[in-house]
């Protein structure tokens, strides 16, 4: 997966413009009732992680990878609210921009791809905390020999569920094994075919490359093995006739 970027602080009521790298979040943990967000962005050429609170990444989840925005996190009277401001004339199809009530394009296919990773995301991170408050049963949770207090529990089982979501979405992960159950060329070619454009959009340019290598790598696999069974079956002799 992609190395460890520095973490972005905003300034209060300082603008500061990014670039999305991608079009979701690639990681939400909980906290007691706070849920935060890890957002991939390049902030003057330089990678960079963004926490998202609830508010900001609802507001992230409007744009897309490659959009440009700036993003103020305007503090007033103690109070903190964050003003999401998008530079339209840099905008990817990913975001339709509304105007009156009404959208000025119909969504494209990106636009319906996009919101279908946001649905299996959401669906992914559901299974994740069943699966770790399902865990307490088979690994439950002790403070020295008392049974531990409820604030104990919700973090731990907070980590399980951050633990088993980046789990379920290693994507490159998943990816590669999914290359490497290919039986032929062209089971190998139709996993391509069919995986490719949902691969591109959830991972990284490096990853997605790797990928592909992964790929020309096992198409070479199965054309060497199918080379030696076909020489294997061609020094058989055959077999003396019985009559």
């Amino acid at each position: 997966m992609s190395e460890k970027r520095p973490k972005l602080t905003f300034d209060p009521n300082v603008p500061t413009e990014i670039v999305l790298l991608d079009s979701k979040p690639f990681w939400s943990g909980e906290s007691y009732d706070k849920t935060s967000y890890g957002w991939g962005v390049k902030v003057d050429g330089e990678e960079m992680t963004v926490f998202a609170t609830e508010y900001l990444n609802g507001s992230l989840m409007k744009y897309g990878k490659g959009d440009k925005l700036t993003i103020t996190k305007e503090v007033k009277d103690d109070k903190t609210q964050w003003n999401v401001v998008p530079d339209e004339s840099a905008m990817t199809s990913r975001q339709e921009i509304q105007k009156n009530g009404k959208m000025d394009e119909a969504p494209t296919q990106e636009y319906w791809e996009n919101k279908d990773d946001l649905r299996q995301y959401q669906i992914s991170r559901g299974q994740a905390w069943n699966f770790a408050m399902a865990s307490l049963e088979q690994c439950p949770i002790k403070d020295g020999t008392k049974k531990a207090k409820w604030d104990m529990v919700l973090n731990v089982v907070a980590i399980r569920a951050a633990q088993a979501l980046a789990s379920m979405t290693d994507y490159f992960f998943h990816a590669q094994i999914h290359l490497e159950m290919a039986e032929s060329e062209q089971h190998l070619e139709n996993i391509c075919s069919s995986m490719f454009g949902r691969w591109k959009r959830e991972l990284t340019e490096a990853e997605f490359e790797g990928i592909t290598a992964i790929a020309a790598d096992i198409k070479v696999t199965i054309i060497e093995e199918l080379a030696d069974d076909e020489e294997v079956d061609s020094s058989v002799s055959p077999p003396d006739e019985l009559f």
